[in-house]
């Protein structure tokens, strides 16, 4: 019975080895044919580049003068303040508002590592799902593009994955094996992950614990580099190229309500700093 189950497990890891090779195999290939340039994908540039960004009481008097926006971006976090640079750069009139300091809601509190590759290759492979591979491309595409267009906004750091058992190293070892080698073939910056020793890795990391409360022991773990930006530089400078590009931009202005006309037009009120609310017209389409 024991040889059985040592037979079941060997088997269940060469078809977990075959399957995450096809799955990297199938990225390599993905990855071979993917260009950095994505500006010759059809968008261009279509905003002009002002010398500096507006001051605030610019700002405010154009959120006052009742000019027509095409969209309105609610919350000043790495998500809003890059649709709202997104937009600016398509040609749209875009406001973007939020009620406190930029980045200091949901960016804030959260890690911000620029990570989650690992799991596409996990739900390709467990899923069948070939759609993931195009999504670990673009994540790879972030992490290089980050390093390199912006490296004073960003810091690579190592992250060790222990690993308790010989089968997470040896998953954890396909996984970042695979991944390794489709950033090589997109010419990325990031460093390769490698495994480190059980003895070494808890001198590097001495809160690591040396046996699980199961009674699992150190096996070693995996060590990679991940990138992680300055959450706050981060989000200021894309709201600060927004405003460079034509952007309305402004913080601790709070959203009260979205008021429809007799034709069904949307305006949006606005509180800024505890004064009286103004009030200013959006696009046909804001409501949807």
């Amino acid at each position: 019975m024991k040889f059985r189950h040592v037979l079941l497990r060997a088997l269940g890891g060469v078809g977990a080895a075959i399957g995450l090779g096809s799955i990297g195999g199938c990225a390599y290939l993905y990855a071979s044919s993917y260009r950095y340039n994505r500006l010759e994908d059809g968008f261009e540039v279509d905003a002009p580049l002002l010398e500096r960004p507006p001051s605030r009481e610019d700002q405010i008097s154009k959120l006052k003068s009742g000019e027509h926006y095409d969209v309105l971006v609610i919350g000043g976090n790495a998500l809003g303040s890059g649709v709202a640079l997104d937009c600016a750069l398509r040609g749209l009139k875009v406001a973007l508002v939020e009620d406190d300091d930029f980045a200091s809601s949901s960016t804030s509190p959260s890690s911000f590592g620029i990570g989650g590759g690992f799991q596409y290759i996990r739900r390709a492979y467990r899923n069948a799902d070939p759609t993931q591979i195009s999504s670990l491309v673009s994540w790879i595409h972030e992490k290089h593009l980050m390093t390199k267009q912006a490296p004073h906004l960003a810091e690579v750091m190592p992250v060790a994955v222990p690993c308790y058992s010989f089968r997470e190293v040896v998953g954890n070892w396909f996984k970042d094996t695979a991944v390794d080698s489709i950033a090589t073939s997109m010419r990325s910056s990031i460093g390769s992950s490698r495994f480190v020793s059980a003895s070494e890795i808890q001198r590097m990391f001495p809160t690591f614990a040396r046996k699980t409360s199961r009674g699992k022991t150190l096996r070693g773990s995996i060590l990679r580099e991940e990138v992680v930006p300055d959450e706050a530089r981060f989000v200021s400078s894309l709201a600060l190229t927004a405003a460079l590009h034509g952007a309305t931009v402004a913080n601790h202005v709070e959203v009260k309500q979205l008021i429809l006309g007799k034709y069904g037009e949307p305006s949006c009120e606005l509180q800024r700093d505890g004064r009286p609310p103004l009030i200013y017209r959006l696009g046909a389409y804001a409501e949807q």
